[in-house]
């Protein structure tokens, strides 16, 4: 695969093999070895010859372990002594190519590493042809650390739009990027560049400061002389310019561009020949590309004629400063073979097909075909009449495209989500809307609550069988804002509401802290599409772990409205995001999963219940910066005065503190000072009446533990009296002589009436706290 990229070299001998390495190839390399003294020896040696001059080599007296090794971002593994790499070297190797040499026989052969069994890819802008934004990926999981960040791939020439960028593309190991012109390929597991290709210019309808794509230069952009001056494509040959318009298999990447469909080789980046519309042109008009569904050895696309945009008047003011956004009706359907590019079928809409709403399955494409609100009402300026069919779901064989099924749509449907392993198709319907003669409306809302957009009704939700066009399910509880996202068994909508697939009512849980079900839902920031896996969700600025249903924030990463974290290829892959908002840096980086080594401090979703919850099992950690789980079970929340759970911690002047990289996470915060603390016993807690029994786990550091980073006061003794539900428990408590880390005082069975009291009174030196834990009994 080239002479670049990084290699592991292990098991040295007199650095003469790395030496030849750096002289002969491009690669960048990590030499490791146990031996201290050997180390030492062959970095002066490699040293004194100028191999560290290039800044390619760093070496590290290191075990070959796989704990101590960042997996897959190894192109080539080799050992100076010829051995084969055990399993902790082949950790680091990377997949789809990464090639492991050893010596046998006195002769050097190579084996090269596979497909990374349980990664997923991101073909399309919503993940796939079902359109259902997962990757199927398994392998990513909730305690991440990373893999790599900056690099080329941080490169603004890279960032193709403004608020919706166009979102990355990742197959087998290479990631693929869309910039102003160009189209690049990265290594996902180091984040190398392998190639780059030219892509006709576009003219993007954004202000110029840092990517910002609010301030608008255009009122009617389908007319501007000017910008198609500038650009390669006219502006009203492109269905949007950011988005929908690349898809990527193995082995192609289509872009849709105008009246061509550009195809790439993914490994080389080298143009294939491009295929030009295959439909003739209509009423005198060429057609365009619209948006691309890879479907087995089917390619099947949308297409438009430049006048139906130009008569749709969308305006300027989609996401991304693209002023067609992608709710233009697209005239036509077509399928070509994916080798040839031979049309195979076509299908004339009645209306006009959807972008956001076309699925490719196995075999059925499924499309709406109506008209949305704006590109109505363009229409009837312009003096359309409507066709005299109704608004539809449709349903086409893959093979034939003859028409397999329909459902009328009276409802205003913007996205359809498809899952392949129940053959369901999804179809949400957001505020209601509702056709009647004079368009898309409300007809029991009065024209004010129109026009304050006050009072807007439930939406409807209906599943379909893809196959047969059967209605499963309808119904209509709330407001449902697509797109939908497949996440494990969960359905959710892009604000984070989970939907359970068989009924489509809203999902629950085992609260893990009352052992009662409670609804589902992530705590979700920003407009951002979810992207998923089989164990994950992410979105602009977090991931959600879907096994502990807790989630970690990644402050400093403001994604634009694209789905912008993308768990595939084993990975959590950020692309290059980060220009909106005014804030102009960008950044790349991809992590990977880990099992220790890093500490993991996630946020548990837990639901603000309506009536009062009894808590059956809990942890308060003082000071903590998140929440986890120890090894029976229990969840630990972090705990300060106020918040969620009504804590109270007196007096006002108590101090929180924390220390880091401590064996026992519960110990290495606390609060300090405190004289009384309330609990509560149960969500929402109103009755102060309400008695039951719990044994308490009060958790403590002892002051022989504490370092820096901990109180001021952790060398003078401390001695404290504690009173549990106004009853002493504990007199005298020397946290000098407190056994263990942490130390822990249990009290069984006490009975505890509303919030359970805590009371501590120092005769020594300041209280000190870490955690109460709560384990109820009846």
């Amino acid at each position: 695969g080239g002479d670049s990229g990084h290699a592991l070299v292990h098991g040295l001998t007199d650095g003469s093999l790395v030496q030849g390495l750096l002289e002969a190839t491009n690669l960048k390399i990590v030499a490791i070895d146990p031996d201290p003294e050997k180390t030492d020896r062959i970095r002066r040696e490699l040293d004194h010859r100028g191999a560290f001059d290039t800044h390619r080599l760093s070496m590290l007296n290191l075990s070959l372990h796989k704990d101590n090794l960042p997996p897959y971002f190894a192109n080539l593994v080799l050992s100076e002594s010829g051995n084969r790499p055990g399993d902790a070297a082949l950790h680091s190797l990377r997949p789809y190519g990464g090639a492991e040499l050893y010596k046998e026989d006195g002769t050097w052969k190579a084996k090269f590493r596979g497909p990374l069994e349980g990664a997923g890819d991101w073909t399309h802008e919503y993940a796939n042809a079902a359109m259902n934004n997962s990757s199927g990926d398994t392998l990513v999981h909730g305690q991440l650390g990373i893999l790599w960040y900056g690099g080329p791939a941080s490169d603004v020439k890279y960032y193709l739009g403004g608020s919706r960028p166009m979102g990355a593309l990742l197959v087998q190991g290479r990631m693929f990027l869309q910039g102003k012109g160009i189209l690049a390929a990265f290594d996902a597991y180091n984040g190398r560049l392998l190639w780059e290709a030219p892509l006709p210019k576009i003219h993007f309808y954004s202000a110029s400061h840092s990517g910002n794509a609010r301030g608008l230069s255009k009122s009617t952009p389908w007319d501007d002389p000017d910008a198609d001056a500038k650009a390669d494509i006219p502006n009203t040959h492109r269905a949007r310019a950011t988005g929908l318009n690349m898809a990527a298999a193995t082995d192609c990447i289509y872009v849709l561009a105008g009246t061509r469909c550009l195809r790439f080789d993914p490994a080389t980046g080298k143009a294939l020949p491009a295929w030009d519309m295959p439909l003739p042109p209509q009423d005198g008009e060429t057609l365009c590309w619209g948006a691309p569904r890879i479907a087995g050895d089917r390619f099947v696309a949308t297409a438009f004629r430049p006048l139906d945009m130009k008569h749709a008047k969308i305006g300027s003011g989609g996401n991304g400063g693209d002023w067609s956004g992608d709710r233009m009706p697209m005239s036509h359907l077509i399928a070509v073979d994916r080798q040839s590019g031979k049309l195979l079928w076509s299908q004339a809409a009645h209306h006009g097909f959807n972008n956001r709403a076309l699925v490719a399955t196995a075999n059925r494409i499924l499309c709406t075909d109506l008209l949305q609100t704006d590109a109505f009402l363009g229409y009837v300026e312009n003096g359309r009449s409507l066709a005299g069919q109704p608004f539809s779901l449709r349903a086409f064989d893959l093979r034939t495209g003859k028409p397999a099924w329909s459902q009328p749509l009276q409802k205003l449907v913007k996205y359809i989500t498809y899952d392949p392993r129940t053959d369901r198709l999804y179809v949400p319907n957001r505020y209601g809307r509702t056709w009647t003669d004079q368009g898309w409306g409300w007809p029991d809302l009065s024209k004010e609550q129109t026009r304050k957009k006050s009072g807007r009704p439930n939406g409807i939700f209906r599943a379909f069988d893809a196959t047969t066009g059967k209605r499963l399910w309808e119904v209509s509880q709330r407001h449902y804002d697509g797109p939908f996202t497949v996440a494990g068994k969960k359905l959710l909508n892009r604000y984070g509401t989970a939907f359970d697939p068989e009924t489509g009512h809203q999902a629950t849980r085992i609260s893990p802290l009352t052992g009662q079900p409670e609804t589902y839902g992530l705590k979700k920031s920003g407009c951002a599409v979810l992207g998923a896996c089989e164990t994950m969700v992410a979105w602009r600025t977090a991931y959600h772990d879907l096994s502990t249903a807790t989630s970690t924030q990644l402050p400093g990463f403001e994604a634009g409205c694209t789905t912008s974290l993308l768990p595939a290829g084993g990975l959590l892959n950020l692309p290059n995001y980060g220009l909106f908002h005014l804030r102009a840096r960008a950044a790349a980086l991809a992590m990977a999963p880990r099992t220790g080594g890093s500490e993991h401090w996630p946020a548990y979703q837990h639901t603000k219940l309506q009536q009062e919850t009894p808590i059956q099992r809990i942890g308060f950690n003082f000071g903590a910066p998140g929440d986890r789980y120890d090894k029976a079970g229990t969840l630990w929340v972090h705990a300060f005065r106020g918040g969620d759970f009504k804590i109270g911690v007196e007096p006002a002047q108590s101090t929180y503190y924390r220390q880091v990289n401590r064996e026992d996470w519960i110990a290495q915060s606390g609060v300090e000072g405190a004289t009384k603390i309330t609990l509560p016993t149960a969500i929402n807690q109103r009755d102060k009446r309400a008695a039951a029994h719990f044994d308490i786990r009060l958790h403590f550091a002892p002051n022989s533990s504490l370092h820096a980073g901990s109180p001021p006061s952790q060398d003078q003794p401390r001695i404290f009296d504690i009173r549990l539900e106004g009853e002493p428990a504990i007199e005298d408590f020397d946290l000098a002589k407190a056994g263990g880390n942490p130390a822990v005082v249990t009290v069984e069975n006490l009975r505890v009436t509303g919030p359970l009291d805590i009371e501590l009174t120092a005769k020594a030196g300041k209280t000190l706290l870490c955690g109460v834990e709560l384990v109820r009994r009846n």
